[in-house]
């Protein structure tokens, strides 16, 4: 039976749509709808649920709970739209928090306040900052929704995340930033030069160690950021591309960074003659004494030895990044160049990041206001 109406009132009608038998259960699947209004209209709206069944659209809202909606959303659409750690990083959200808290409730039946409540519960044992994730995740899953024809409104869109506080960035000052490189010195390569190189061009962790030999010309003194490296659980160490379009940037070096990167690609070659056939040539810049990719945990452990030895405390290798950046932001180079530099997206984001005030700084501006009000009058002599 492909479809079936059976007047129920006056103007009343009840369309049937037969989806075949479940293959676990062996029972009848049907989607039952009331129409109101003609008949004629009635076979017509009759018509277009047939057809969408038979263009595989067979899922029954009704009956889509808001776990199996999520889940097949991570399967269907994160799964080949999203990097793989962006994915790793939804699915925790999907399975630890999202499906305990919202579990068998109907898709159909979600509503601002659910979530606005689970924003509240999930704000307990978490920063606003996480939530504000969690939130933005499930509204674009939501958002999907509305456009596979599940859900009328995106009730993710009424619903208010807590605001997240906005943090300074860490970063180093230039004396730490000398500190850091002298004990760094101390230290076997690649620490120096990943260091060095962290700095110079204000590349992430991950861009770093995917980087090869075959994305740096040292001779027009340009690398170019193409790929990623990240640790996955039972997959090691996965290569990919950079999540956006700006991320994939080339990036100009300074005369003294191709002079490090030079030296280090030579200390490089005589190490890999060294080890002969046990080299494993993955073209890599930074890699482990026969050739190997470095692990970020190995960055973690070698990065904090050598910042605690040189008196600075805990500090984050992305802290290299941060400060690249607050050098820049301090010299006094156009936001858009930065933006460009780091692979942001837009300039606003690195003038809220890395724009810092500081008295000289503040200091300048009252003096710059002084000047034009000192040639506007004699206020200030008449004081």
């Amino acid at each position: 039976m492909a479809g079936s109406i059976r007047k129920r009132g006056r103007s009343s009608w009840e369309l049937t749509v037969d989806f075949g038998r479940d293959p676990v259960t062996g029972l009848r699947k049907r989607r039952f709808e009331t129409f109101e209004g003609l008949r004629r209209d009635a076979e017509r709206r009759l018509t277009e649920l047939v057809n969408e069944r038979d263009r595989g659209i067979d899922i029954i809202p009704q009956h889509l709970t808001v776990a199996e909606f999520l889940e097949r959303w991570l399967r269907d659409y994160a799964t080949v739209n999203v990097s793989p750690s962006t994915l790793v990083r939804y699915t925790g959200i999907v399975q630890k928090y999202a499906i305990p808290r919202f579990d068998q409730l109907p898709l159909t039946k979600l509503r601002p306040l659910h979530l606005q409540s689970a924003y509240a519960e999930w704000q307990k044992s978490l920063s606003a900052k996480s939530v504000l994730h969690h939130h933005r995740m499930l509204h674009q899953a939501f958002a999907h929704a509305v456009d596979w024809q599940l859900l009328a409104l995106n009730p993710a869109a009424a619903a208010k995340p807590p605001r997240a506080q906005q943090k300074e960035v860490e970063h180093l000052e230039p004396q730490a930033v000398k500190a850091l490189l002298d004990k760094a010195a101390e230290y076997q390569e690649p620490w120096l030069t990943l260091i060095y190189v962290a700095l110079a061009t204000g590349a992430r962790q991950g861009e770093l160690l995917a980087l090869r030999w075959q994305d740096v010309d040292l001779s027009t003194g340009e690398l170019r950021i193409v790929r990623t490296a990240r640790r996955f659980t039972g997959e090691g160490i996965v290569y990919g591309v950079p999540k956006t379009f700006r991320s994939r940037r080339p990036i100009r070096l300074d005369d003294d960074t191709v002079a490090v990167l030079r030296a280090h690609k030579a200390r490089q070659n005589e190490i890999r003659l060294g080890a002969g056939p046990d080299w494993a040539d993955n073209d890599l810049v930074f890699c482990e004494p026969t050739g190997g990719p470095i692990d970020a945990a190995t960055v973690l452990k070698w990065f904090q030895r050598i910042a605690q030895a040189a008196g600075l405390g805990h500090v984050r290798f992305h802290a290299l990044r941060h400060t690249a950046g607050t050098l820049m932001a301090a010299a006094g180079i156009n936001p858009r160049f930065i933006a460009d530099r780091l692979g942001h997206a837009n300039a606003t984001f690195t003038i809220n990041t890395y724009v810092h005030t500081t008295k000289s700084g503040e200091l300048e501006a009252a003096e710059a206001v002084a000047k034009v009000l000192r040639a506007g009058g004699k206020m200030v002599a008449s004081r």
